[in-house]
């Protein structure tokens, strides 16, 4: 359930793990902790509604 849970990365039906950088699977498995950062991503929505010019 992601009730309570914002800004998870999901892959295959499930909450994603976060990636072992040493792991020959970690391009293609788990989320890197950048892309699940919750101060990114405000960062990133904020620029974007201001190129945007949405209010």
């Amino acid at each position: 359930m992601l009730v309570g849970k914002p800004g998870v990365y999901c892959e295959d039906c499930d909450i994603a793990l976060p990636t072992d950088p040493d792991s020959p699977t970690a391009r293609f498995a788990g989320v890197n902790a950048h892309a699940a950062n919750d101060e990114s991503a405000e960062r990133l929505w904020e620029i974007s509604t201001m190129m945007l010019a949405v209010a």
